[in-house]
């Protein structure tokens, strides 16, 4: 079986809750390094407003209260990168000093004569001063803490969702073709699971009955033609020894249980299930077989027969069929000639039964073309068992020829074509 499903969903929650927590983290660390910019600038304004208050009073600049802040008399006493700073951005408040301290400097008018800078020394109590690595650490902490908690939660509860389909694809792996067992569907839960299952039972118990029906109808029609054919073939033969009957209608009557045999035999071997197996075939030893069945009596004495098939020539397809296809072909060209002659030949993936109608004008228009189509139906039955094209081809003063493509070339679906002459 493939990849579970639970599992698909376990790593996708992972993988999201990572992701929430990344963009959690950037946020609170955007956050923090916002803030505390805020929360320096409002202790220098509060420091700057309290200085000037006690200069008010008392006329005497105090000391800052906060230890980490310092007065100086102006900006020429800040180092030369402050100034320059503060001379292109005079409203700025946060400066690199040259050692890559961080300071707030903000200056304070003590009188319309008299002002000071008052500056902070921020650097050390600053989020990307020094207490960046614990709070990444402690951030870093609390996401794989929370996408484990919560990827342990989703499996528990997947596990419970998905076990119901997961027993059923269980079950189907298991019956691998064989019948499912009875109330197949029983015990899983209702819901889409339930309804799949439910479905895929209905359509299985549908399918056996198919094929049951059609098995019943193949051992029925084996014997409900079978046997009426054989008592037809024993009067056939007894007609032959009585007076009453031309010996031409022995012999029509002959030629048709012959082919209705050939139909029946066709349509059983098309209807089993052992028809579909196949395997190499030498497909001149075949053509051979098929010659020899015929009795003496169906070649006439004159009859020109032609096979010219390469050695050690092979074809991947069903035995039985092959030999129902070519003796199909085979009477078609007897009984429907125009001459008795015969042309099998194979060449580039093509198989072909060629007669010759040179004498076709001599013949009614309707006993010529009584060959065409006949049985042909059958045979591309077969063509379409494997993926084969039966092609006709009448020719005034030519030939009629019957080609069957065995190569990769040909056309599934056993269709018959007739190219325009």
């Amino acid at each position: 079986m493939k990849q579970r499903i639970s599992i698909g969903i376990r790593r996708l929650f992972a993988l999201q809750a990572l992701v929430l927590c990344l963009l959690f983290s950037g946020l609170v660390l955007g956050y923090a390094l916002v803030a505390e910019d805020n929360v320096f600038n409002a202790q220098l304004d509060s420091e700057s407003a309290w200085l000037q208050a006690q200069y008010r009073a008392h006329g005497v600049l105090p000391e800052p209260r906060y230890p980490f802040m310092r007065v100086h008399p102006g900006w020429d006493a800040l180092p030369e990168p402050v100034r320059r700073l503060h001379a292109r951005e005079p409203g700025r408040v946060e400066f690199t000093q040259p050692g890559g301290e961080v300071i707030h400097a903000r200056q304070v008018a003590l009188s319309p004569q008299a002002s000071v800078v008052l500056v902070a020394q921020v650097e050390p109590f600053g989020f990307a001063g020094h207490t960046w690595r614990p709070v990444l650490a402690l951030l870093l902490l609390l996401s794989a803490l929370l996408v484990g908690a919560g990827t342990w939660l989703v499996y528990r509860r997947v596990e419970k969702l998905v076990a119901p389909l997961g027993r059923l694809a269980r079950q189907l792996e298991q019956a691998d073709g064989a019948p499912l067992a009875p109330r197949f569907a029983d015990g899983l839960p209702d819901n889409e699971t339930g309804y799949l299952a439910r479905v895929i039972e209905g359509q299985w118990r549908q399918l056996e009955a198919q094929l049951a029906r059609e098995r019943d109808f193949t051992r029925d029609v084996s014997h409900e033609l079978r046997t009426p054919l054989t008592i037809l073939r024993n009067l056939h033969q007894q007609l032959a020894t009585e007076s009453g009957i031309t010996p031409a209608q022995v012999r029509q009557l002959g030629e048709m249980l012959d082919w209705q045999q050939s139909t029946v035999d066709i349509l059983l071997a098309l209807a089993r299930q052992e028809s579909l197996a196949r395997t190499d075939i030498d497909l001149g030893a075949a053509v051979e077989r098929v010659i020899l069945a015929r009795p003496d009596t169906t070649w006439p004495d004159d009859f020109a027969l032609t096979v010219g098939i390469p050695d050690r020539t092979t074809v991947a397809c069903n035995p039985r069929l092959l030999e129902l296809l070519l003796a199909n072909l085979l009477d078609n060209a007897l009984k429907h000639g125009a001459e008795p002659a015969l042309d099998i030949a194979c060449d580039g993936g093509w198989l072909t039964f060629s007669n010759p109608v040179a004498n076709a004008s001599s013949k009614p228009a309707q006993a010529r073309a009584e060959g065409i189509g006949q049985g042909l139906h059958l045979a591309a039955r077969i063509c379409a068992v494997h993926g084969w094209e039966l092609r006709v081809d009448e020719q005034a003063g030519g030939h009629f020829t019957a080609a069957v493509c065995l190569g990769a070339g040909g056309h599934a679906g056993g269709r018959v074509s007739r190219p325009p002459a």
